[in-house]
């Protein structure tokens, strides 16, 4: 069931400025279990009809900390389908260009990973949920959109040439 209620955004600390020492154990802890379920859906994907989590917004406004440090997800009348997921053959991996909405989850997903819980880039790499749909190339292509958007994925990987912008901000 799906509860809506007004919640007050604590607008002065949003996630892409902050990582795992600012929150408290109890925040950090919401957001390790957010990213373990988004996870988990993107991995039933493949073979169940799953909805995603809207993380794509400009800035983190969807996903963000109320005034009483709480993780919040907010304006849930957007979830994002997954049939293009589970549409890809076995062993095709998702084409960023065609289906920048997915990278961007996926980008945002593998960001929310790396700042809160510490994953590098070579450990993002190597992780089977995200293999699923990245090819090395499209790894890189994803990092390099995180730093240009002030949303580095954490560690040192270099990509092997710098990729095109897939998505712009407001």
């Amino acid at each position: 069931m799906l509860v809506k209620q007004w919640v007050e955004v604590d607008t002065s600390r949003p996630l892409h400025l902050l990582r795992a020492n600012d929150l408290t154990p109890a925040t950090l802890a919401q957001l390790n279990q957010f990213v373990a379920i988004t996870r988990s859906l993107l991995d039933r994907a493949p073979t169940e009809e799953t909805l995603l989590p809207d993380i794509i917004d400009n800035r983190f406004r969807n996903l963000a900390l109320d005034t009483a440090g709480q993780l919040r997800l907010l304006d849930t009348n957007q979830l994002i389908n997954t049939h293009a997921l589970r549409a890809l053959a076995p062993g095709r991996h998702l084409d960023l260009t065609r289906r920048p909405i997915h990278a961007m989850v996926l980008r945002r997903l593998m960001f929310l990973d790396a700042a809160f819980r510490g994953r590098t880039c070579d450990q993002l790499t190597t992780d089977p949920v995200y293999a699923r749909y990245l090819t090395p190339a499209g790894f890189d292509t994803l990092f390099q959109a995180s730093a240009e958007t002030g949303e580095p994925c954490g560690g040192t990987h270099e990509a092997a040439t710098t990729p095109p912008r897939l998505w712009h901000h407001r």
